[in-house]
């Protein structure tokens, strides 16, 4: 007999990012002259830079010809594409990243959904609170966090870890530590480093906000890190 994967009913009733719109629909309504800044789901704002049309018009048009059509991509992705990939954004940065390290996926988010299916069913999972729910409800899904809690919006087999200076985020450090002792995996423990981000201050015009970014506080202590010159630790 065909049986349904339970785990699916343990999703609350809604999905977030569908909740945000809803609210944001009826605030519109109710207040058609307000301008509203969206900080919800991470969606494009801005049209696609004229190389990015151009590359694409061209993927296109080489779809066309016997000549240059192009199947599956191999399971690696295009050799030029990782080959450009690891000399613009890594060696030409000073990272001396080859080709051969380089995966070419369908993204961080799918990616990180599909590696929980190589590990057991009664494996625990520690996430960033707040985290991006699609990280939570692929485990919901798979059955690895146990019961919800409709008041603290918690699932109780999942070890949160709030990204905060204060005794409640210390705790859940520590929960999250004794469990990997527990689980006699004494080896990842000792590999992980917590970082300390710097908190980066209020800025000035909203149009140079990346360039304020990138050369203020967070961006020298990403440097820092990069050169393998450390940064604040717990």
């Amino acid at each position: 007999m065909v049986t349904i994967n339970r785990n699916y009913l343990k999703l609350p009733g809604s999905y977030l990012f569908s909740t945000i719109a809803k609210k944001v629909a009826d605030y519109q309504a109710a207040h058609p002259e307000e301008k509203i800044v969206r900080l919800g789901i991470g969606d494009v704002t801005q049209p696609l830079a004229p190389a990015i049309i151009e590359a694409l018009h061209k993927a296109v048009d080489e779809m066309a010809h016997a000549e240059t059509f192009h199947g599956y991509a191999p399971d690696l992705g295009y050799e030029f594409l990782r080959s450009a990939i690891a000399k613009n954004d890594y060696q030409d940065r000073g990272c001396q990243i080859s080709a051969d390290e380089i995966f070419v996926s369908d993204g961080a988010k799918s990616d990180s959904g599909n590696i929980q299916e190589i590990f057991a069913q009664d494996n625990r999972i520690a996430v960033c609170d707040p985290v991006y729910p699609v990280y939570v409800d692929t485990n919901v899904m798979a059955g690895r966090t146990g019961t919800y809690d409709p008041k603290a919006e918690t699932w109780s087999d999942v070890i949160y870890m709030p990204v905060k200076d204060d005794c409640i985020s210390a705790s859940k450090l520590e929960e999250f530590e004794e469990y990997l002792r527990a689980a006699g995996q004494e080896k990842v423990l000792g590999r992980i480093q917590k970082l300390k981000l710097p908190y980066h201050n209020s800025f000035g015009r909203r149009e140079t906000y990346m360039e304020q970014l990138l050369w203020g506080e967070l961006g020298d202590y990403v440097r820092r890190l990069l050169r393998g010159s450390g940064g604040e630790s717990w």
